[in-house]
């Protein structure tokens, strides 16, 4: 895949579990798609980690700060995410997402990397190494968006959309949308730390370029959410989502987290995609849900990384 790095800069994720610089990478697609990465820490084998929809991958610093000392930790923001740029076209495919992934690590250029990946995340990894084999040596998904051929998923995709314009997406202050995020679903199950990462990284802390200055009162300027309701739920109905098939051709380590406090779709569905799969297994979780990687990101991310090879029992 073409790749280009088109910039490099250094920041600091603002989160109590993590204070280490953070180098930010922009690469380019073959598709022309601006991909951003985050280096959350450590070195050694390259770790992939790319987030479920709606969030970014700044999110995942409290678990990564589990997995620096085996893993240099990059998070993907995948496009209308973070800080990576909505598709001009338009095309919010769950193969674009697959895409966004391959270009990080084609941009890395670093050989094959270990990957994490969460909801929509995990299905778009996974179909980034059907499409690219040899780009992952071993691959954890937890709950991963890999949906069968059902009856009713374009339903329940225009559901899922329709709850998603309504969030929220501008507040007064980071602390009020700590605050007000953490009061109501799905954002009530995270981790104080994890609420924090994902509302520092998530947010502009001014209006976009381009767009006129706004206070929501005198003298205050107000905090955006970076992925807006319309651009999650663009994903959320998007026609081409990842089906089971698309991922059969997955031949890699492949481990499955499950949350058992909720089943919902990726849960459901987990069956159907270890049965497609020659070299899979799943392990559960009893106390966690969909959003297990930020409500408990220590507990996962030892998992991770006795799957992945770096760990005690690995």
């Amino acid at each position: 895949m073409e790749r280009f790095v088109v910039a490099v800069r250094a920041g600091r994720l603002n989160s109590p579990m993590t204070t280490q610089a953070v180098r930010s990478a922009v690469f380019t697609g073959a598709d022309g798609q601006r991909v951003s990465a985050h280096h959350l820490g450590g070195s050694g084998e390259p770790l992939i980690v790319a987030h479920a929809a709606g969030f970014c991958g700044g999110a995942y610093a409290p678990m990564a700060a589990g997995l620096a000392d085996r893993f240099e930790v990059w998070a993907v923001d995948l496009r209308g995410h973070g800080d990576s740029p909505a598709p001009v076209d338009g095309d919010f495919s769950w193969d674009g997402m697959a895409r966004d992934v391959l270009t990080v690590a084609s941009g890395l250029d670093r050989g094959p990397a270990v990957f994490f990946g969460h909801s929509l995340g995990g299905g778009a990894g996974m179909r980034a190494e059907a499409l690219a084999p040899g780009t992952f040596s071993a691959i954890y998904v937890y709950e991963p968006a890999v949906l069968p051929a059902l009856e009713g998923i374009g339903a329940m995709s225009i559901d899922m959309g329709r709850l998603a314009r309504q969030r929220r997406a501008v507040f007064a202050s980071r602390e009020e949308a700590i605050t007000r995020l953490g009061a109501r679903a799905p954002y009530d199950t995270m981790s104080a730390e994890s609420l924090r990462a994902y509302v520092t990284a998530g947010t502009h802390d001014s209006p976009p370029p381009g767009t006129p200055h706004r206070a929501l009162d005198s003298g205050v300027v107000a905090y955006r959410l970076k992925c807006t309701p319309e651009n999650e739920a663009c994903v959320y109905e998007a026609p081409n989502k990842i089906t089971v098939d698309q991922i059969a051709g997955v031949t890699v380590p492949v481990m499955i987290g499950i949350g058992e406090r909720e089943r919902g779709l990726p849960a459901l569905a987990a069956p159907m995609v270890l049965a497609a799969l020659p070299d899979a297994r799943a392990e559960s979780f009893p106390e966690l849900g969909h959003l297990g990687p930020f409500e408990d990101p220590g507990l996962v991310a030892g998992h991770v990384a006795r799957h992945l090879g770096r760990g005690p029992a690995g």
